[in-house]
């Protein structure tokens, strides 16, 4: 029934007309969003002479009348399109050159004995384990083809006669990144279909040692088992162009050979857990990967419960490895490919540890390594002091009333008229108990001060990083050939903008976190970045400053906090906004630890532990 012939029914029946055109459209949208077949005649080969089904390590393998078989030859069968959930029930289309991609008008009928293993593939065989065991999928196990595309549309499962749920797998598939499409579920009398909703088909890497096994199997138990081979035709890449008329060659390897392992762990100690943050546009999240250098064969880690440890269990034979963030949404896309230079020739030597910043002030990321043999490391917190915008003077002519007299570059007053404003007394100076020690607030855009008392003053003051100043005693004229008093600083930084602390600085539209320039003399060959510049090598602000700090927030009194995490036996400089510390060497710490250690600075050369 299309709209037209419906809206003319409604037509005629007026009072249900509204109720049944919004259930009947939802049901249409409904019907075309879940599932779609793609138009035309498709097949492809499935060649017996290369494609089959082995026995691995730990296991034996025996056809329906006992005989031992070293593997299970696979029939040769021109495969057509169908639909199945679960590799046991087929499903056929009677009238796909009918229709369009829509297929809620579509007709099936059930799959019989005359289209197995000639439209589809089920063969039986019995299968033993020696001991008690895991079976896994071997990681040599391969589907190939001339169009590698047809393979995100080619369905293998295996059905055990135990009751467990069938294993579905797709050979084109990644891991953690299954293939997703819309089986027909079961048909009507008719030949309507109902359709299962959203199905995944995962890849062989998701049954291999690292990611979970695909049943059990007890010692001197006997399994039997269906394998089928179809092409699944509510997937988008079962289509015309994508199936080949070569040949499809399977050549699946199930073992148990699970104590061939070995397990890797990584843990990531940036300091805002770098490799869960999800990219941009990402929906899921981030997938990560140890990879085998020398296969290139990815192998999925599994994320623990402190959101830092990341674990997976590889194959014994994999020796050098190299970690990579994935986009969830596209296998292709990596990210972060962090050091490689993590051999594991040492079976026992396997766990690594990612350390660094993620997005340094020059916009690059970066990250080190440091290898199992860290046992070590500390979270280096910084705490600035809350500067304020406050300037001081020590009274040492003692006048009687001390002004502050501001002005910008170019010589207007900012503030109050000569002769400025009265300053405050706060204190009797330390020096000289006659004297006294003056404040006052710059107020914003003052560029100059004159201290005066209205008659008496001094030369014109540059504002910087001096928290105070006092008389020398010597004059000079200035510009107008009038005597003023010389000055000396504090020595005692300040800052100009109450925006800015002391290694870090934030405007309207810039903000800048501190950079910790570390070195570490056991494992400086491990933590050398590419291009920029090498943590090793020696402090210079301007081109080798380190990295940047992550802002933890403030606390209770307002001061900014930062930290980054770095191997227990370095050595640490902070800096940033011209601002530098001098070398400090943490104390009284345990380096077989992971534990925290604080530095609270009122100035750049002023600090304490915590």
């Amino acid at each position: 029934m299309n709209m037209k012939r419906i809206n003319r029914f409604l037509q005629e029946n007026k009072k249900i007309a509204i109720s049944v055109i919004a259930l009947l459209e939802a049901i249409l949208i409904f019907s075309a969003a879940t599932f779609s077949w793609i138009e035309g005649s498709k097949n492809g080969s499935v060649k017996d002479e290369n494609s089959t089904v082995s026995a691995g390590t730990g296991l034996l393998f025996t056809d329906l009348n006992g005989n031992t078989i070293n593997n299970l030859i696979l029939d040769k069968v021109e495969l057509e399109d169908c639909s199945s959930i679960d590799g046991r029930n087929f499903f056929f289309p009677t009238t796909e050159t009918e229709v369009s991609a829509n297929t809620q008008n579509m007709v099936f009928r059930a799959g019989t004995d005359n289209d197995k293993n000639a439209k589809y593939i089920s063969k039986d065989f019995n299968i033993q384990a020696f001991t008690t065991a895991d079976i896994y999928i071997d990681d040599t196990s391969t589907v190939t083809c001339d169009n590698a595309e047809i393979l995100k549309a080619l369905r293998i499962s295996l059905n055990f006669n135990d009751g467990t749920n069938p294993v579905v797998l797709c050979p084109g598939s990644e891991i953690g990144y299954p293939r997703e499409y819309n089986p027909v579920k079961s048909i009507s009398d008719t030949g309507t279909a109902t359709y299962n909703g959203t199905t995944k088909a995962y890849s062989f890497a998701n049954y291999s040692y690292n990611s979970g096994s695909i049943t059990k199997i007890s010692a001197n138990e006997t399994k039997r088992v269906t394998v089928s081979v179809w092409l699944e035709g509510s997937d988008d890449n079962c289509s015309s162009a994508n199936v080949p008329t070569d040949s499809i060659s399977i050549n699946l390897i199930l073992t148990t050979a699970s104590n061939y392992t070995k397990q890797i762990t990584f843990v990531d100690y940036s300091p805002n857990k770098w490799v869960q943050n999800k990219p941009d546009g990402a929906t899921k999240d981030i997938v990560m990967f140890a990879i085998d250098k020398t296969t290139d064969i990815r192998y999925q880690l599994t994320r623990q419960s402190d959101n830092r440890t990341y674990t997976a269990t590889l194959p014994d034979t994999v020796t050098d490895v190299k970690f990579a963030r994935y986009d969830p949404n596209n296998p292709n896309l990596g990210y972060n490919y962090w050091a490689e230079n993590t051999s594991m020739s040492n079976s026992d030597i396997n766990t690594y540890y990612g350390m660094g910043r993620g997005k340094d002030v020059d916009g690059v990321n970066y990250g080190y390594w440091v290898k199992s043999s860290c046992t070590g490391v500390i979270d280096v917190e910084l705490t600035e002091a809350a500067l304020d915008n406050t300037l001081k003077f020590t009274n040492t002519n003692d006048w009687s009333t001390v002004n502050a007299y501001f002005f910008d570059d170019n010589e207007k007053t900012v503030g109050a008229e000569w002769p400025g404003t009265a300053m405050t007394w706060f204190e009797t100076d330390s020096v000289s108990k006659t004297h006294g020690n003056y404040k006052i607030t710059i107020p914003n855009g003052a560029k100059y001060v004159i201290f005066n008392d209205g008659n008496n003053q001094t030369v014109d003051i540059k504002l910087g990083s001096e928290l105070g100043y006092y008389l020398t005693g010597g004059t000079e004229k200035n510009k107008k050939n009038k005597d003023v008093y010389q000055v000396g600083g504090w020595g005692i930084s300040r800052s100009v903008d109450p925006n800015v602390q002391i290694f870090r600085y934030s405007s309207s539209n810039t903000s800048l976190n501190p950079n910790l320039y570390f070195q570490s003399a056991t494992y400086g060959s491990d933590i050398n970045l590419i291009g920029k510049f090498n943590p090793t090598a020696e402090f210079n602000k301007d081109s080798n400053f380190g990295l940047n700090m992550e802002l933890i927030g403030t606390n209770s009194s307002g001061q900014y906090v930062y930290h980054m995490i770095l191997p227990a036996d370095s050595t640490i400089i902070f800096n940033g906004h011209d601002n530098v510390s001098s070398l400090i060497t943490p104390s009284d710490i345990d380096k077989n630890k992971y534990q925290k250690i604080g530095y609270k600075f009122s100035d750049s050369t002023t600090y304490t532990t915590y």
